[in-house]
């Protein structure tokens, strides 16, 4: 077995006679023929490549990092969207309340100022549609409705975060508000 002070000696003595740096471990290996030598010896010194594979290293976490924070505000922005919109519905049945004793045409009006709250936001309002589920579960007992009477307004949306290299899941955003009868 060779000591570490004999492979150094030789990296020394092979450095003075060629000028030209090997490997240790390659200073113990005797190759019949130079080139070979000077071969492996360049294969150990070439960089050329490295940024090449650093940069395919990094890439996928790049691209995870700029899509995600993307995806991160397209949900901020749903959620903004949908918090409107909850808010548009109530002041809008607040100051015009619907003679009805159920509650659908309470919820198509809900569901249209919700609908174009969201559209602004995601740009598909066919995705807004298909996606939002409007409930009012509480209208006013009284038809007509009377002043100070109380309803309730509530939306659910989910939506699907999606990011390149990540896993696909679903985020559900609720908003509720509750609403009063103001008569001017």
């Amino acid at each position: 077995m060779v000591s570490m002070d004999e492979v150094q000696r030789l990296f020394n003595e092979q450095t003075q006679e060629t000028g030209e740096k090997i490997h240790p471990l390659f200073s113990i290996v005797h190759f019949p023929d130079h080139n070979l030598r000077s071969l492996i010896s360049s294969l150990y010194q070439d960089r050329r490549g490295s940024v090449a594979v650093q940069t395919f290293l990094l890439l996928p976490i790049f691209v995870l990092v700029v899509f995600g924070g993307y995806e991160i505000l397209r949900a901020m922005s749903i959620k903004q969207a949908l918090h409107n919109g909850t808010y548009q519905a109530v002041r809008y049945l607040s100051l015009n309340p619907i003679i009805s004793s159920g509650s659908g045409p309470w919820q198509d009006v809900a569901e249209t100022l919700i609908v174009q709250e969201l559209a602004a936001a995601t740009g598909d309002e066919a995705e807004a549609r298909r996606l939002l589920q409007i409930r009012v579960p509480e209208i006013p007992r009284h038809v007509p409705p009377w002043c100070g009477d109380t309803f309730r307004v509530e939306a659910t949306y989910t939506w699907q975060f999606d990011v390149p290299f990540a896993n696909r899941f679903n985020i559900t955003f609720r908003e509720r508000r509750d609403g009063r009868i103001i008569c001017s």
